[in-house]
């Protein structure tokens, strides 16, 4: 009995490092990793007029939109009840105010034009607090990878196809051009009755500036829609 006892304990115990380990391979699969997100601006206000952000006359046709910690449950560190709470029925007005510097703020106001609704917040207290940067640089760091795209080949193309058809290879061809052999793998484009919505790019080492290192071994998309229109 003592045998078959000692069998069993060892086996418990194999399974639940089995599990242990998996849990904490599973947690350093993700670590460094992010989701850059980038809004089709044109596309938003077609459906959200009477945001403040659509009748400012922007001419951006992208904007950004965030910078998501993964995995996708890695949300909400260290923030309060009430704050989450007032966050989730959108009542972002009500969020406490983000501390960020002068250039910081004015480069925002014209990345992210939905600040004027506060999008910032929900952004910041979502995401940005499991960042393990302080707001200033969250903000800093997103702000830097979105003008990277925006100014690069594949940005440039985006913008050259308004009014038109655009395609995923295209888009993945002129993005390997601008970030290097395989970066194609990892952006992909949300669409919604044949308009382009967004653009993802999956970065694999948030804590790079450089937005072609920081691409470097992000996950593979395994799905994107194929086209639609730039608008």
């Amino acid at each position: 009995m003592k045998k078959i006892f000692s069998i069993l304990s060892l086996s418990t115990i194999l399974f639940a490092n089995s599990g242990f380990f998996s849990f904490l391979n599973k947690d350093n699969e993700y670590k460094n990793r992010a989701v850059l997100s980038i809004s089709m601006q044109n596309a938003f206000c077609q459906t959200h007029k009477n945001k403040k952000e659509c009748q400012m006359g922007s001419k951006k046709i992208l904007t950004l939109h965030g910078l998501w910690f993964q995995p996708k449950n890695r949300q909400y560190c260290n923030v309060s009840k009430k704050i989450i709470g007032a966050d989730k029925n959108h009542q972002w007005y009500r969020l406490p105010d983000i501390k960020m510097d002068h250039r910081t703020r004015e480069e925002l106001l014209t990345a992210m034009p939905s600040v004027a609704t506060d999008l910032h917040e929900h952004e910041w207290y979502k995401h940005g607090t499991c960042s393990n940067f302080g707001s200033n640089e969250y903000f800093m760091r997103s702000i830097g990878y979105f003008k990277q795209f925006e100014n690069s080949k594949a940005g440039r193309l985006v913008y050259s196809k308004r009014g038109n058809i655009l395609y995923i290879d295209e888009l993945r061809k002129s993005f390997d051009e601008s970030f290097g052999n395989e970066a194609s793998k990892k952006i992909e484009m949300m669409c919604e009755n044949g308009k382009v919505t967004e653009i993802r790019i999956n970065l694999g080492n948030y804590t790079t500036q450089n937005l072609n290192n920081a691409v470097t071994n992000g996950i593979n998309v395994k799905k994107s829609c194929k086209s639609g229109m730039v608008i």
